[in-house]
C-alpha cells in the first residue's frame, strides 16, 4: 500500500459481484463475504458484497475501483468491462467451479449446458484484465483464457478459540452439503448405513436437502440425524458434535476441480476429516495426521473402524488439523495477497487512485442503499423489496413455470423501481407481447446488451426481420466481441436464404469463438 502518508491520502473501492443468490451459502460465504470483509481491514480499502439482480448492481460495476466477478452469466456486464478497461479500472473474473462439467443433478446444470451460456462464461473471463480461481485445477484448465491469473484458496473465519467437547457416550460421523452432492452422497449409502448400524454407539447426522436425507430413510430414527439446509453459521452449529466429519466424492471433472473447505470445516470445529483420495484434498489432508483419505468402500470402512477404535488417535489428527487451519487457513492471514494482486494490476493499467475521502463517499451512499448492512468500512447489499421480487419471478417463471405469478412479480418491482431496466426486461421474458417492456427496457438502460439481443429475438418471433436484424446488429456494435450477436444474425439470414451473407456472420462468430475454444480450433 505504500507508505503511511500515501494511505492516508489514497482508497480503494473493491466490489464483488454474484450471480442471483437470496440463500447466502457457502460459495458467497467463502468466495464473497469473507474476502470482502477481510479487505475492508486493511487502510483505506472499503468493499462491497451484492448480487446481479440487486438494483444498484450497474452502478457499482462502474464505479469500483476494482470489481470481480464470480461465476458469472450476464452479458450486459461485457460493455461494462469495455468502458471500465477506458477508465483504467480493474476488472477481474472469478471461476470457483468447472462450468463445463456441472452435474446433471446440479440445480444449474440446465442453465451452465446451454452453450450460449457456456461460451458468456467464458467470454467474460477472456474480457477480464485477469482471472482468479480456487484451486489449481481450475486455473489449469481456465488458465488459457487470461495470462493474468492467480489462485486464492478458500478460508476460513473466525476460527473457533478451542475445539468443542465431543460425548463419550456415541459416536457421531456427519455429512453437510449442498445438492450438488447429490450422485457423492449417494455411492457412499451403502457402505455408511451398514458401518452405523453394525456400531451400538453410532448415528449419522446429515445436514443437506430433502433428496439427499431421503437416501438415508433406510436408517432408524434412533441412528440418524437430519436437517435441511440453512445459513453458514447453522451448518458450523452442525459441525460441533461430530466425531467424523466424511466427504465422500465421486471421480469426475467438476469434483477434481472442488476445493478442501470442507475439511477447513471439519477441522475448525475438531471433527476427524475422513475424506476422498482425491485432488481437492490430497495436499492438505495427510493421511493420518491432519485426517483420513480413502479410495475405496472397503477403506472407508478400514479408516472408520481405526477412528472408532482409537478415541486418541481421533484427538491427535484432529488437534493437528485445528492447529494447521488455525495458523496457516485464516481469511485475514490472507487478504494482503489478494489486494497486492489488485493494486499491481491497477498499476499495469495506468489507475490513478482516488482520494479516501472519495472513496469512504461513496461507501456512504452505498450504505444508505435498501438492504445495505455495514461492517466497518464493508457494506453488504442484501436483497430488499425490489430484489425479492426480481428473485421470486425468475424463480417462479424459470423453475417452476408459473409465469403468471412471475409476471406478477415483474410488475411489482417495475412500480416499485421504476427507473430501473431490470425489471422491464424480466417482464419481458413472460410476456406475450414482449417488445412494450423491451423498448422501456431500452429507454432506462440504452447499453444493455441483453435488450438488444431480446429485442432481436421478439421481432424475428413477429417476422419482422429488418427490425430483427437491426437489434442484432447494434447488438455487434455495441460489444464487437460477442459471437452470439452473428450467430443470431446468420441464422436468420440463412433463414430467408440469404446464404452468402449468413455464411460471412458464421465465419465472424467462428472467428471470435476461436479463442474460447482454442483446443477444438487447432484439431
Amino acid at each position: 500500500m505504500g507508505n503511511s502518508a500515501a494511505i492516508d491520502e489514497t482508497g480503494l473501492v473493491v466490489a464483488y459481484l454474484d450471480p442471483a443468490d437470496r440463500g447466502h451459502g457457502g460459495d458467497w460465504y467463502y468466495r464473497n463475504h469473507l474476502p470482502c470483509r477481510a479487505l475492508a481491514e486493511l487502510p483505506s480499502v472499503y468493499s462491497v458484497g451484492l448480487d446481479s439482480v440487486n438494483r444498484n448492481f450497474l452502478t457499482v460495476a462502474r464505479e469500483a475501483d476494482v470489481l470481480v466477478l464470480r461465476n458469472i452469466t450476464e452479458a450486459d456486464l461485457l460493455p461494462i468491462i469495455a468502458e471500465r478497461r477506458e477508465r483504467r479500472l480493474l476488472t477481474v473474473f472469478e471461476v470457483s467451479d468447472d462450468a463445463a462439467a456441472v452435474q446433471p443433478w446440479s440445480i444449474v446444470y440446465a442453465f451452465r449446458s446451454n452453450p450460449d451460456n457456456h461460451r458468456l462464461f467464458l467470454r467474460l473471463s477472456l474480457a477480464c484484465d485477469a482471472t482468479q480461481y480456487t484451486v489449481d485445477e481450475l486455473q489449469r484448465v481456465y488458465g488459457y483464457l487470461n495470462a493474468n491469473g492467480q489462485v486464492f484458496a478458500n478460508q476460513l473465519s473466525p476460527i473457533p478459540d478451542a475445539l468443542p467437547p465431543k460425548s463419550e457416550n456415541e459416536f457421531v460421523i456427519g455429512w453437510g452439503g449442498s445438492h450438488g452432492h447429490l450422485g457423492d452422497m449417494r455411492k457412499a449409502v451403502d457402505v455408511l448405513s451398514r458401518w452405523v448400524m453394525a456400531h451400538d454407539d453410532a448415528c449419522l447426522a446429515i445436514m443437506g436437502t430433502g433428496p439427499i436425507r431421503e437416501l438415508y430413510a433406510g436408517l432408524p430414527d434412533h441412528k440418524k440425524r437430519q436437517r435441511g439446509t440453512s445459513t453458514i453459521h447453522d451448518y458450523y452449529d452442525f459441525l460441533q458434535p461430530l466425531h467424523v466429519g466424511i466427504a465422500p466424492l465421486e471421480d469426475d471433472a467438476f469434483n477434481r476441480s472442488r476445493s478442501d473447505v470442507k475439511f477447513l470445516e471439519y477441522a475448525a470445529y475438531g471433527a476427524a476429516a475422513v475424506v476422498s483420495d482425491l485432488l481437492p484434498y490430497q495436499e492438505t489432508v495427510v493421511h493420518g495426521r491432519r485426517g483420513f483419505r480413502f479410495g475405496s468402500a472397503e477403506q472407508l470402512v478400514h479408516v472408520l473402524d481405526e477412528v472408532h477404535a482409537n478415541p486418541e488417535l481421533r484427538k491427535r489428527v484432529t488437534s493437528e488439523a485445528y492447529a494447521y487451519v488455525k495458523a496457516e487457513r485464516r481469511q485475514e492471514h490472507h487478504a494482503t495477497t489478494r489486494l497486492s494482486f489488485y493494486e499491481r494490476l491497477l498499476a499495469e493499467l495506468g489507475h490513478v487512485r482516488r482520494s479516501a475521502s472519495e472513496c469512504k463517499a461513496f461507501a456512504e451512499k452505498m450504505a444508505r442503499w435498501d438492504g445495505a448492512t455495514v461492517t466497518g468500512r464493508h457494506v453488504q447489499l442484501e436483497h430488499g423489496r425490489f430484489e425479492n421480487l426480481i428473485y421470486a419471478g425468475v424463480i417462479l417463471s424459470q423453475q417452476d413455470k408459473r409465469l403468471d405469478e412471475a409476471r406478477a412479480q415483474f410488475q411489482q418491482a417495475e412500480k416499485l423501481a421504476p427507473e430501473n431496466y431490470l425489471a422491464s426486461l424480466m417482464l419481458a421474458s413472460v410476456s406475450t407481447e414482449p417488445l412494450v417492456p423491451l423498448e422501456s427496457a431500452q429507454r432506462k438502460n440504452p447499453r444493455s446488451l441483453r435488450t438488444r439481443m431480446e429485442m432481436g429475438a421478439a421481432r424475428a418471433a413477429r417476422g419482422e426481420l429488418e427490425p430483427a436484424l437491426a437489434a442484432y446488429l447494434s447488438a455487434a456494435e455495441l460489444a464487437p466481441e460477442f459471437e452470439q450477436a452473428y450467430m443470431r444474425v446468420a441464422a436468420l439470414l440463412s433463414a430467408v436464404g440469404a446464404h452468402d451473407g449468413a455464411k460471412d456472420m458464421a465465419s465472424r462468430a467462428d472467428a471470435l469463438c476461436t479463442p474460447l475454444f482454442p483446443k477444438e480450433a487447432a484439431r
